[in-house]
């Protein structure tokens, strides 16, 4: 259980059927933010309230949005595009606004993995990933693939990353 390995307690926001299962076998509370109709809610606003709301009771608050994901399997670059500036503007900028001046909160922004819009499948390349604040100084005039090959911080995989950020390794 995640409470076990990190000692803190965690709530999961997914609108994912396969993240709620991860989320319930490592013991998370597991949020349903299904919309009335009983689809899953597709509302960026909606899950980040969700999520902010949950850090009022949970150490650990992992919001999962899996849009951007669908959207690059699909193929069409111009959505992508236009997804990324979704993200920006509804979920990342939202999160940073609501959170700026709280030095009890970090976040760690990051993909479960690359779906290549271009190749329109799942890869195996490096994921990138932002910490805010991190521990770590140092500016950036970008945030692309190109980065990674720059950065020093490395993971071998998605736990010594989680294992790094939750120890203020990062």
């Amino acid at each position: 259980p995640f409470s076990g390995t990190f000692k803190k307690n965690s709530a999961l926001v997914t609108s994912s059927l396969l993240f709620k299962g991860m989320g319930k076998s490592a013991g998370m509370h597991v949020v349903d933010i299904m919309e009335p109709n009983g689809n899953p809610a597709s509302s960026f606003k909606g899950k980040v309230d969700t999520a902010l709301a949950e850090l009022d009771s949970h150490d650990i608050v992992y919001l999962h949005i899996e849009e951007i994901e669908n959207i690059s399997l699909k193929g069409d670059l111009d959505d992508k595009v236009l997804a990324l500036e979704d993200f920006d503007q509804e979920i990342a900028g939202p999160l940073l606004n609501a959170l700026d001046g709280r030095d009890d909160i970090k976040m760690l922004f990051v993909e479960n993995h690359v779906s290549s819009a271009s190749l329109m499948k799942y890869t195996k390349d490096r994921v990138p990933f932002v910490v805010y604040p991190g521990t770590q100084t140092g500016t950036a005039e970008g945030f692309d693939e190109k980065i990674l090959d720059a950065g020093k911080v490395h993971f071998k995989n998605g736990p010594e990353l989680m294992e790094a950020f939750l120890k203020d390794q990062l």
